[in-house]
């Protein structure tokens, strides 16, 4: 660090703004937590699976991408489930 970041002009406000910002983010994430925790006890954990409906997809889309796992076969379409790491590295047409 430079020595004009900490001392500079109204160091003491800049300490003072520094210290305020670092308890606000503490307190905000420990608030977060505490909510994930009520979720969780609430209504359980999340599935990371997400269900799909596709229509009139080729095997070869199976073959070629094993991460898409076929949930159900509904002749000429699919229920298929993607995890969420999956979801974020396809693109849709």
């Amino acid at each position: 660090m430079e020595r004009d970041e900490l001392l500079g002009k109204h160091p003491i406000r800049k300490w003072e703004r520094k210290l305020i910002l670092s308890v606000d983010y503490g307190l905000e994430a420990i608030y977060a937590g505490v909510l994930q925790e009520a979720s969780h006890l609430t209504y359980g954990v999340e599935s990371a699976d997400t269900y799909t409906w596709i229509e009139n997809a080729p095997e070869a889309v199976f073959r070629e991408c094993p991460r898409i796992k076929k949930a159900k076969e509904l002749a000429p379409s699919h229920i298929s489930s993607l995890s969420r790491a999956t979801r974020s590295s396809l693109t849709s047409p």
